[in-house]
């Protein structure tokens, strides 16, 4: 039952419906009715269809008794991942949030309280803006993944000038920190193709239809594949001399499983192999060192890869 904003009848008998109920509309009906008479549920009857919430300020008899640590855990989880939830969990967990927050604020002054307030997550490189979606677009994306069904909506790649209607069969939702992109199938393929969410407008469920999904789809895999590393042409086996300096984070942080790093003599450089993805994105990282690292010629590996913010 939502909290700041009201649901319709079908909408609660469609949520149940996503959830596994087997349950028919008219026996919402008369549940929403008997529980509107025992708990603090209003009904919104001004017009039709009538819209159902919890009255504000009313403490939902649901909600369960945290710990601190557990508060802890639900409040970082709305702080990182609140975004990224299908507004249906979203709503679910919101009586959970909600007694997460007061009893952080309980205790505010107490060791684990404070532990919160010292965690802080940032992406490494420069301090870029993230890339501002439409309003309503990711909540539509998050319930089409959930409900597993089709989008309509207006895409504009980024080589395009103008936006397009395009129909979308959702695999999977990609977050890199700046820029959201959705994995997708365009009506009438079957391969999977990546769009950025701020590509993306007046996105909306479709009203007919089922999703097509490629036979043993896996987001997993699709992400395996390179499908990120901008231009990527397959695996090669990397070799870079580098600063010695500029290479010290590589110890801590490798480029892969496989790196070897050497010492040339004298010890003002190094040699670093890895094997990775190349790619425009590789590229910038390079370049990025200046003169302090030198691309050596490496030996390409064949492999298959995916692409990004391409169309058909």
């Amino acid at each position: 039952m939502p909290r700041n904003r009201h649901a319709s009848t079908e909408d609660i008998h469609r949520h149940l419906e996503v959830l596994g109920y087997d349950i028919s509309r008219r026996t919402v009906e008369r549940d929403l009715l008997a529980l509107s008479a025992a708990y603090d549920i209003e009904c919104d009857d001004r017009s039709r269809p009538y819209g159902w919430r919890w009255r504000p300020g009313s403490h939902l008899p649901l909600t369960p008794s945290l710990d601190l640590q557990q508060a802890l855990g639900l409040s970082l989880m709305e702080r990182e991942l609140g975004a990224s939830l299908p507004r249906v969990v979203r709503d679910a967990l919101a009586p959970w949030f909600q007694e997460s927050r007061k009893r952080l604020a309980t205790h505010g002054g107490s060791k684990a309280a404070r532990w919160v307030r010292k965690l802080a997550f940032r992406p490494l490189g420069p301090p870029l803006l993230p890339a501002e979606e439409p309003p309503g677009v990711l909540d539509a994306v998050n319930e089409a993944l959930f409900t597993e069904r089709p989008l309509e909506a207006e895409y504009r790649s980024a080589q395009a000038e103008d936006y397009r209607e395009v129909r979308l069969h959702p695999l999977g939702l990609i977050r890199t920190g700046l820029v959201t992109y959705l994995v997708v199938c365009f009506d009438g393929y079957s391969d999977p193709r990546t769009v950025a969410l701020h590509r993306l407008r007046r996105v909306r469920i479709a009203s007919d239809g089922d999703l097509k999904a490629p036979p043993g789809f896996s987001l997993e895999q699709f992400l395996d594949g390179g499908v990120l590393d901008f231009g990527s042409t397959g695996p090669v086996r990397l070799r870079l001399r580098m600063h010695h300096a500029a290479a010290s984070h590589l110890y801590d942080t490798p480029l892969s499983r496989d790196q070897v790093i050497t010492s040339q003599e004298g010890g003002e450089c190094v040699i670093v192999e890895a094997t990775v993805n190349d790619s425009d994105r590789l590229e910038w990282w390079i370049r990025g060192f200046g003169d302090l690292a030198e691309r050596l010629p490496d030996a390409q590996k064949p492999s298959t890869h995916g692409r990004t913010e391409s169309r058909k």
